[in-house]
């Protein structure tokens, strides 16, 4: 299930405040990647935000309330999101640190600079996510990305991870809705993490462990759309 992406851009120059914006755009039209953007002018309008947002590009010289002092308040506050400085200055590095910035970026550069930050801070969302899993002798958080393939055993399920497995009593259908848009149920019996296909046939998936399986003819139509999807958007061309 593919989350809509929530991007802040905060910066007191209209002009650049739509540049920003354009580029943001330029990327998530790129990656195919719902996402929803909101633009401020001020530093306390951010924070007045009821929003959570998954990325922050803010501006350091702001007026009134500089970027650093938003940034220190919206950290104590303890609220989401990969904070990305934008400034005219190198002075202000250190002080990114110790609020603990993704990334620190000139107004000066290059608009590649700032589209290689948004993929980098979408990747790292991307690697962090997971979900917290009830198994029968042990509770425990699993990303995503370990998760190779989920299989339905009657009452219960067993998720498959790069390291062994666990046996959760739950549904295929009721954690089918917890997932991202890296998997799919294939069959009525299996859900795939796409992270892990080698090889792609019209009635089958191959994973990179050599473990097979075999795509319901009423969902061949779906995972093609699905997997291809998938892969134009996060696979390297090289």
């Amino acid at each position: 299930m593919e989350r809509t992406l929530k991007i802040a851009i905060c910066d007191d120059e209209q002009t650049y405040l739509d540049i920003l914006e354009d580029e943001c755009l330029r990327f998530l039209e790129g990656r195919n990647q719902k996402a929803q953007i909101f633009c401020f002018q001020r530093g306390e309008d951010l924070l007045s935000s009821e929003d959570e947002f998954d990325i922050i590009l803010l501006d350091v010289e702001l007026q009134h309330m500089d970027g650093f002092s938003v940034a220190e308040e919206w950290k104590n506050r303890q609220r989401p999101g990969k904070i990305i400085f934008i400034t005219s200055h190198d002075e202000w590095v250190q002080r990114a640190f110790k609020v603990q910035a993704f990334r620190y970026l000139y107004k000066s550069g290059s608009g590649q600079d700032l589209l290689e930050a948004l993929e980098d801070a979408l990747k790292d969302m991307n690697d962090n996510e997971g979900i917290v899993l009830e198994g029968k002798e042990e509770s425990r958080f699993v990303y995503f990305r370990e998760i190779r393939w989920i299989e339905a055993l009657g009452d219960e399920i067993a998720v498959f991870l790069v390291g062994g497995h666990l046996i959760v009593r739950l549904s295929l259908k009721k954690i089918e809705g917890c997932l991202d848009e890296r998997f799919q149920r294939i069959h009525k019996g299996y859900i795939i993490n796409f992270q892990f296909v080698e090889h792609y046939y019209k009635e089958r998936l191959v994973l990179f462990c050599g473990k097979e399986f075999q795509i319901s003819k009423r969902k061949q139509k779906e995972v093609k759309k699905h997997y291809f999807e998938y892969i134009t958007k996060y696979a390297k061309v090289i």
